[in-house]
């Protein structure tokens, strides 16, 4: 295994890295580095952990270990891996990882001065992403691989190519890894009632292809509606995809938000977001809030 090694006064050297606004990290912080690769220097994010030691701490370092071991059988271009792992003063810490100038998609997805055209891109790059990783599990290049904490935030946009790339990877799970909490699932009590299909390890959600495929869903739900639709519960949220409906939303694409809360295996809308409207006003969530109080 890899290491990039400091002493604590090389690392107490080194710039720290900000993330954007409204962008918060509260498991680590981040630094940027140059680091020489053969006769190239490359630059490098060194993700440094706040709580160092015990069992999560152990389980991120199993995860990042088998990611970079895992590097070539996963080969998805989209995802971020570590590289290598961070030692300072003879402990590890953290690891390290390619630095993509880049802006987060949450930032994106509310920039008034992006095109819904664009954001649609987006959000249908993420979908393709989750076929790239469906068909290697399909095909045995690795059997246990799931994002789990999916949300806007863990998405950036390459700022030199302006597609999806997913970070924060060491949220993942992988091989024989224990789940981390899932954003998405964190207030939501609607899925008490799924045990089966949304089933859980204590009181964490435990990832597989249902849970990221909801996450996904609601990631497009809170696109078109400018809230967050995970926080409903099943009552409003029904409500919502009828009045999206009347609206005139696919017909496909609400039954794939429909299947989200039935016992029914989740699925890819990839091929359904181009069905969303480019004017998505009358679709805000506070609108439709409205309307429902008038009536």
């Amino acid at each position: 295994m890899e290491t990039l090694e400091f002493t604590k006064k090389q690392f107490e050297k080194l710039q720290k890295f900000e993330l954007g606004e409204n962008i918060v990290s509260t498991e680590c912080q981040l630094f940027l580095t140059e680091q020489k690769s053969k006769w190239m220097k490359e630059q490098k994010i060194l993700k440094c952990y706040f709580n160092q030691e015990g069992r999560n701490f152990s389980n991120k370092l199993y995860v990042i270990n088998t990611l970079i071991d895992e590097k070539e059988k996963i080969c998805i271009n989209e995802l971020v891996m570590p590289e290598k792992l961070l030692i300072v003063d003879n402990k590890v810490v953290g690891f390290s990882m390619p630095y993509i100038p880049n802006e987060n998609l949450y930032t994106k997805l509310n920039n008034i001065n992006v095109p819904n055209e664009t954001k649609i891109r987006y959000l249908k790059e993420i979908g393709k992403i989750f076929e790239q990783m469906a068909t290697k599990k399909k095909y045995g290049n690795i059997d246990r691989f799931f994002l789990g904490d999916v949300h806007e935030q863990n998405f950036i946009v390459d700022s030199a190519t302006d597609k999806i790339k997913i970070v924060d990877l060491d949220s993942c799970v992988i091989g024989t890894s224990q789940p981390f909490p899932i954003k998405m699932f964190s207030r939501n009590t609607a899925i008490k009632d799924l045990p089966i299909k949304y089933h859980t390890n204590g009181l964490i959600v435990v990832p597989d292809e249902n849970t990221d495929l909801y996450c996904y869903n609601i990631m497009i739900l809170n696109y078109i509606s400018k809230s967050k639709i995970n926080n409903l519960n099943i009552g409003e949220y029904y409500s919502y995809l009828e009045y999206l409906d009347d609206l005139g939303f696919d017909h496909s694409l609400i039954s794939n938000f429909n299947n989200l809360y039935l016992g029914c295996k989740n699925e890819n809308p990839v091929n359904l977001i181009e069905s969303i409207p480019n004017d998505l006003s009358k679709a805000n969530y506070n609108v439709f809030k409205l309307k429902k109080q008038k009536n």
